[in-house]
């Protein structure tokens, strides 16, 4: 692989956003509360979408929740970084990371940050360029409606030389 690699489709929403990626570089997208994207309720949506180029690559997320109207008493919360576009991940996987959580407690319209859910790190190697995807979910009771921001981030790994 080239020490400079393009880094396609690393941008909130799967926004285009093309740059010289370098080995060892770190690179971010972060969705900040003010363009947090609408979460229904009982339905998993992507967050970010990042298409990674071939290479060993460390990523890790985080998922955030608000509540945007309402009252809802939430039940269930979850956020996801996987290879599956908004889905939650059916088994444990080298290459996913999944938090749920079950919190059952009622939150107010303008809650500035309601829930933080931290996803593990992954190693994972691409061989062609994969979308890797950050998903958010939650379910809750009541009138309401909540919202999904937060990161996904992701290092390049160096390609060592073989030994001689």
């Amino acid at each position: 692989m080239p020490a400079s690699t393009p880094l396609l489709t690393w941008g909130p929403m799967g926004h285009p956003l093309t740059t010289i990626f370098t080995e060892g570089q770190y690179a971010s997208v972060i969705v900040p509360a003010a363009n947090a994207v609408n979460l229904p309720n009982g339905t998993t949506i992507n967050v970010i979408t990042a298409t990674l180029p071939p290479g060993e690559w460390i990523l890790s997320g985080e998922v955030w929740f608000n509540v945007t109207t309402g009252t809802p008493s939430i039940q269930q919360i979850a956020g996801s970084v996987s290879l599956v576009s908004a889905s939650a991940p059916a088994n444990p996987a080298d290459n996913t990371s999944y938090n749920l959580q079950e919190p059952n407690q009622s939150r107010s319209a303008g809650t500035q940050v309601g829930f933080i859910l931290p996803l593990s790190t992954l190693y994972v190697v691409v061989v062609a360029p994969t979308p890797y995807y950050l998903t958010a979910f939650a379910t809750w009771t009541g009138t309401g409606a909540m919202a999904a921001y937060g990161k996904l981030a992701g290092r390049l790994l160096p390609q060592l030389s073989p030994a001689v």
